[in-house]
């Protein structure tokens, strides 16, 4: 028997080894030779590095990645071969000298020829919308912190399309720190903005004790993955709505167009689909930076709170755009998870809304006992409700 199971346990051995990738191991000593390199100390003699078969083939399949070096006009012009004398001349008529030789043109065409063309397609049919820019590379530009110039990050710069020049191809973007810059838009990386597309980060004022009008929360700009847009006000619960730009249409990619989807297709239209939690995925945008900050649920229930749980029992009237009238209606609830209010109308509807986000007529506060009764109202609904399920689940076919 014991030999037996001390077959059966070299019969598992060879197999787990037969199974597992064979590894190289590479023992490197550290003798000691004069030099500037510090000594290893005794306790630790040697390096030994593990590598697999298998990264070891991936490693030598990959090609290098390309590297990219940023010239001036210059710079370029000395590489390629003019002499000192001749780079002044060169660089003052470059779209003449420089040659383009893509699949959409001749070949030895002037660049110039080539840059008139393709910014024609864009034309004056961008003149005077908003847009987004990046930066490729923070260092290049003389706007640069001394820590960003370091990294060589990246950066969005804010700004407006002002005029296009039909000779060179060029467009003149006008950014909102002041700064302009003329550029080929086809060669930029970009994003339309919609219209009004401004930062709100002032928090309203509550309504006041005696009642009064409260508008609507203007557009909220919002972002998510590398999507812009705003969040628009009006909407019921689960009928949110944002509007963002594009191009019309892929043959004319200079002329903007505006939609509106839903936020759980903005959502998806920006990379998180799969999360299906809107409140998350959009990110209010900050004012001045035009970074992304904190989420929309969390922006939505700082708005919530001021009304919040203290405006139940409170009379009301809320402005239907679809009708064109207000409907009044008592506060019932307050959800401070999601900074919503249940409003139960006067005709017998009731529905959940951010009250933030509508035009509301305010009644004054409530009178003593308001929001007693309101809240007993509420959990008889709720436990009449409760009953209605039950006598559908329990009924059945005779």
């Amino acid at each position: 028997r014991r030999r037996r199971r001390r077959r059966r346990r070299r019969r598992r051995r060879r197999r787990r080894r037969a199974r597992s990738p064979r590894t190289t191991t590479r023992t490197t000593r550290h003798p000691a030779r004069p030099s500037a390199t510090p000594t290893p100390s005794p306790s630790h003699p040697t390096t030994t590095t593990t590598t697999t078969n298998k990264d070891k083939a991936e490693t030598e399949r990959k090609p290098p990645g390309p590297q990219f070096e940023y010239l001036t006009l210059e710079q370029f012009f000395i590489r390629a071969g003019a002499s000192a004398a001749d780079v002044a001349a060169c660089v003052a008529s470059w779209r003449e000298t420089i040659r383009y030789g893509g699949d959409d043109a001749p070949a030895d065409t002037p660049i110039g020829g080539w840059l008139q063309r393709r910014g024609a397609t864009w034309g004056k049919a961008s003149v005077g919308y908003q847009l987004e820019i990046l930066n490729p590379d923070a260092a290049r530009s003389g706007g640069s912190s001394a820590s960003m110039e370091k990294q060589g990050g990246t950066s969005w710069r804010v700004g407006e399309v002002v005029n296009f020049d039909v000779a060179t191809g060029e467009h003149e973007v006008s950014f909102l720190d002041g700064s302009e810059s003329r550029c080929h838009l086809f060669l930029q990386t970009m994003r339309w903005l919609p219209t009004k597309y401004e930062p709100f980060g002032t928090v309203p004022e509550p309504p006041p004790e005696g009642g009064g009008m409260m508008m609507a929360s203007p557009p909220l700009p919002v972002g998510c993955g590398g999507m812009r847009g705003m969040l628009l006000p009006g909407g019921k619960r689960g009928e949110e709505l944002v509007r963002y730009a594009a191009p019309r249409d892929a043959s004319t990619p200079g002329v903007m167009a505006e939609f509106t989807v839903p936020a759980t297709e903005f959502e998806r239209l920006g990379g998180k689909g799969t999360a299906k939690k809107w409140r998350q995925s959009l990110r209010l945008v900050h004012v001045g930076s035009y970074k992304l900050g904190e989420t929309m649920g969390r922006w939505l229930r700082t708005l919530g709170n001021l009304t919040g749980d203290a405006s139940v029992g409170r009379h009301l009237e809320i402005f239907w755009p679809g009708d064109g009238a207000f409907y009044g209606g008592t506060v019932a609830a307050y959800k401070t998870e999601t900074g919503e209010h249940e409003v139960y109308y006067d005709d017998g509807g009731k529905e959940t809304l951010q009250l933030s986000m509508q035009t509301v007529r305010w009644g004054p506060v409530p009178a003593p006992g308001a929001r007693e009764r309101m809240l007993k109202l509420v959990a008889e609904e709720t436990e009449r409700a409760k009953n209605e399920k039950g006598k559908k689940k329990s009924g059945g076919g005779g």
